[in-house]
């Protein structure tokens, strides 16, 4: 199984596990967007910007579903998924 943290996550379906913010718990969409602190979901039509350090998520990838850490996720997509990836 590959990582969450090597995968691109605009498309994916996403679930917020745990958060900071009691009103984003169990909130569920798809990834719209990612920037270096947050992620776009769209959430019954609108979209809701998340902060990702706050936040443990529930990713339903290709390969099964992937809980990640929001802190883990930290940082623009393109690094992130350089540094996670293994050559």
């Amino acid at each position: 199984m590959s990582s969450i943290l090597t995968a691109e996550l605009i498309g994916l379906r996403c679930t917020i596990l745990s958060s900071s913010n009691r009103s984003q718990i169990n909130l569920s969409g798809t990834v719209l967007d990612e920037t270096r602190n947050t992620l776009t979901l769209d959430i019954a039509g609108r979209p809701k910007i998340i902060e990702k350090q706050c936040c443990t998520f529930l990713f339903q990838s290709s390969s099964g579903p992937q809980k990640a850490s929001g802190s883990r996720l930290l940082g623009r997509p393109e690094d992130r998924i350089k540094k996670n990836a293994s050559f």
